[in-house]
């Protein structure tokens, strides 16, 4: 593993990546407070057809990516101009497809959304996933710096143009800022950093990029389908308010996945340049084993404290949201898990092994759609949904690094035990910040912000003994030392 190359990528990109969320954040909070709990359900809504929309093109970039770093790594700028071009337009086809039927489906039934509205998201869903191919394209190239100083401007530009357009005209100003923000990106992309793609049509090559990227597809659906179902059911039996309210949880939980996808963009071309090299899966380990064991340590501090200091916030900024809270404070502390499945699956992306995950991913779909269900059935609302979610996650962790690590030869025994030294603090935090919640308001600190900086304080001394251990195995990788490295 090239350490240095590697952590200063990695940072780079997690630090931008955590800059653009607090950006993000912040306007997220003015957004949700404007707009309300129904037409923040709306949007929440709205995301989900973006989300679904990424597949539009059949999982393409992801095959285009390891082929354009192979080809580099080969020194054939050719190829990989070439590859770029017929993605491109594969993606801005596919995508415009998407977009048509949308707008149809509106115009005819009135379903999903109005028609106006559908107009605006599918213009949007156009530019976000040129946009995103063109992120791809920076990191695929080791312009890890320029693609976290693009992620950090076009924030400030979203936040510009969001605040002024949902101020004037609700979500539909939130619809057009979107647009815009991504237009300002695809313009950074190309000015900056001279990607040039261009329409290209080549049956051949496009083929040959659905195939490759069938099993991503694949991959990603079911992962969206285990992420999603809690908003489904939610939508459906409880509707938009409520989804508004959950819709808290999500944005709150997704910013430690935010730092994961970082972390997951820059570990991939490096995992799939020395793969390539090589051919051997030993030369993986160190990202299952510990770059995991790092974050199971290290993770679950952040998400504790962020779970104490969350019920506060809400109350004081956004009131309407209160009955989100404990859905929030849920998805906050199994964070973790998510974090621990995403880093994990990037050795069978970049070992082309993705499809061993399958059964392990339909598994975890299952798990949350029956106990998201169950517990909307029993009355137990979106705190319900978000404990369904919270197991749905630990299944996917667990069989994920299980999966990975059988792929080094390592005995049950050890991966058990593996998997409790990743997976278990956070049964550790999630406990610890329970029993704080638990205590009288006035048992230190006082009330208000005085009790919540009690119980933080009271939290990190809890936490140490993680932190500690987290710097012990975080430590020889970062001053790349392969004697020290966390084994399993």
């Amino acid at each position: 593993m090239k350490g240095r190359g590697f952590v200063a990528n990695a940072s780079m990109l997690t630090s931008s990546a955590l800059v653009a969320s607090a950006l993000s954040g912040g306007l997220g909070l003015v957004t949700a407070r404007i707009m309300g709990p129904g037409l923040f359900g709306t949007w929440q809504a709205m995301r989900l057809v973006q989300q679904y929309s990424g597949y539009a093109n059949m999982g393409a970039p992801w095959s285009m990516q390891r082929d354009i770093t192979a080809a580099l790594a080969h020194d054939d700028p050719r190829s990989a101009q070439r590859a770029l071009d017929v993605v491109f337009t594969l993606t801005l086809v596919a995508t415009l497809v998407f977009e048509a039927v949308l707008i149809l489906l509106s115009a005819v039934t009135g379903w999903p959304f109005p028609l106006g509205w559908a107009t605006l998201l599918g213009t949007f869903l156009v530019v976000f996933q040129t946009y995103s191919l063109g992120l791809m394209i920076l990191n695929a190239h080791y312009r890890f710096g320029l693609s976290g100083a693009v992620d950090v401007l076009t924030s400030l530009v979203n936040v510009a143009a969001t605040i002024g357009l949902v101020l004037v005209f609700g979500l539909t100003g939130l619809l057009i800022a979107q647009t815009l923000w991504c237009l300002v990106g695809i313009g950074l992309i190309m000015g900056m950093g001279g990607v040039r793609p261009r329409l290209v049509v080549d049956w051949t090559l496009a083929t040959h990029y659905v195939r490759s990227g069938l099993l991503f597809t694949i991959n990603g659906f079911l992962y969206l389908c285990t992420r999603s179902v809690d908003r489904i059911l939610i939508l459906a039996v409880l509707g938009t308010t409520a989804l508004g309210w959950y819709g808290l949880a999500i944005f709150a939980a997704g910013y430690v996945e935010l730092a994961a996808q970082a972390l997951g963009r820059a570990m991939y071309p490096h995992m799939v340049g020395e793969f390539e090299a090589d051919g051997d899966h030993e030369v993986m380990r160190p990202y299952v084993t510990q770059v995991n064991l790092a974050l199971g340590l290290l993770v679950p501090c952040a998400t504790g404290l962020a779970a104490l200091v969350l019920p506060p916030l809400v109350t004081a900024i956004l009131p309407r949201y209160v009955p989100g809270i404990m859905a929030a404070q849920i998805l906050m502390l199994s964070a973790p898990f998510v974090v621990v499945r995403y880093t994990a699956s990037y050795y069978f992306v970049a070992t082309a092994t993705i499809e061993r995950t399958f059964k392990v991913q339909m598994v975890a779909t299952v798990v949350a759609a029956g106990a998201c269900a169950a517990a909307l059935a029993a009355g137990m609302g979106t705190g319900g949904a978000a404990l369904g979610m919270a197991l749905a996650n630990l299944v996917s962790a667990v069989g994920f690094l299980s999966l990975a690590l059988d792929s080094f030869g390592v005995t049950r025994v050890r991966v058990t035990a593996f998997a409790g030294r990743v997976l278990l603090p956070s049964f550790y935090v999630g406990g610890s910040v329970a029993v704080l919640e638990a205590m009288p308001v006035n048992w230190v600190g006082g009330v208000g912000v005085g009790s919540v900086l009690g119980q933080s304080a009271c939290l990190l001394v809890l936490c140490s003994p993680l932190l500690v251990a987290g710097w012990r195995v975080a430590a020889p990788f970062l001053f790349h030392s392969r004697s020290t490295w966390a084994t399993a």
